[in-house]
């Protein structure tokens, strides 16, 4: 009889299935196993102080070891002693502590010192904050700013000032926030968007910028979506070759919380034989923006107080736009 390409394709499909179970068989720690042999590392040199979630195998093209597994461990008194870290599953019974990740690093026993001293930081702060009516929570890439009691627009800059000057005094590099940590202001009533205050390391030294809306709200989308909607119907009655080009900011008065300046840039509409000319137009890149719309909202009332269009050259930056149109805002705000 004779074998054609798809038999000895298959062929050669099912010894390879056999080779990589047989390897697995010999070689390949099962999770299971992993799990136990964590646990003899940790109850050897932390005794009853961590426990651990989430383990799973983590071998991929950059370790190449398929027994390098990931796992999340805590210390069980104070669970924000968290560190996510990868061991080798056959080793790791073992050995007294685990290598860094990368050259240079710490070892996981350092790294798990360094947490514990993060925490007592994070705390003092917040201890230092909780008689002025805030409550503070400290996550990887911002801070949440909650306030317990309905405080003036002028009492809030004045609280979280009072928080820069804290946190100036530690080591923001150990903090773990290198370059800009947003302080996400929240408040005790309901239906109030959270404000974001930027706090931004320039030059070596810390400071806050402007005061925005906090994007990641669960309402910010319900909002957003109110404020497209009148600046959408606004060009089509005053400006019907321009449309919405999805890329906005946003700017709260620091002395009215209620007045908001929005703005999104817009490009010129194109006919479906354009948009297909120029998708067709491979490593050229040209930026679409032909200006940007302009709102001043009032958020508590949720009315339009003013919407405008200018006309600008594709190449403008927000940042220019925010400078520009900031001092008139506030002017009239």
């Amino acid at each position: 009889m004779e074998i054609g390409f798809k038999e000895v394709l298959l062929g050669i499909v099912i010894l390879l299935v056999v080779v990589f179970y047989r390897l697995k068989a010999k070689y390949m720690v099962s999770e299971k196993v992993a799990a136990k042999n964590f646990e003899t590392f940790l109850a050897a040199n932390y005794g009853d102080l961590l426990a651990y979630t989430d383990l799973r195998r983590f071998f991929n093209t950059g370790n190449m070891n398929p027994n390098c597994f990931r796992v999340s461990v805590y210390q069980k008194k104070e669970p924000r002693v968290e560190l996510f870290i990868k061991f080798d599953a056959k080793t790791v019974a073992t050995q007294t502590d685990l290598p860094p990740d990368y050259p240079d690093g710490f070892t996981f026993h350092e790294r798990y010192v360094a947490r514990i001293k993060l925490v007592e930081i994070h705390d003092v702060i917040s201890a230092k904050m909780k008689p002025l009516g805030v409550a503070l929570l400290w996550d990887y890439n911002e801070v949440f700013f909650k306030l317990e009691a309905p405080f003036t627009e002028a009492e809030v800059l004045e609280k979280s000032d009072y928080f820069l000057n804290l946190f100036k005094a530690e080591d923001s590099e150990f903090l773990g926030y290198y370059h800009e940590l947003p302080l996400v202001i929240r408040y005790p009533h309901k239906n109030a968007i959270p404000l974001v205050r930027e706090l931004v390391q320039e030059d070596g030294n810390w400071r806050f910028k402007t005061l925005k809306l906090y994007k990641r709200a669960t309402d910010f989308e319900t909002v957003r979506e109110g404020l497209t909607k009148e600046l959408q119907t606004y060009l089509e009655k005053s400006y019907p070759t321009q449309q919405l080009y999805d890329h906005f900011d946003t700017y709260v008065n620091p002395q009215d919380f209620s007045k908001l300046l929005y703005i999104e840039f817009t490009e010129a509409k194109k006919t479906k034989k354009e948009a297909e000319q120029q998708q067709q137009q491979l490593g050229i890149w040209v930026s679409p923006v032909t200006g940007y719309t302009l709102m001043y909202w009032d958020l508590h009332k949720g009315s339009v107080k003013q919407v405008s269009f200018v006309a600008t050259a594709n190449s403008i930056f927000m940042e220019d736009i925010l400078a520009k149109e900031i001092p008139k805002f506030l002017e009239l705000a």
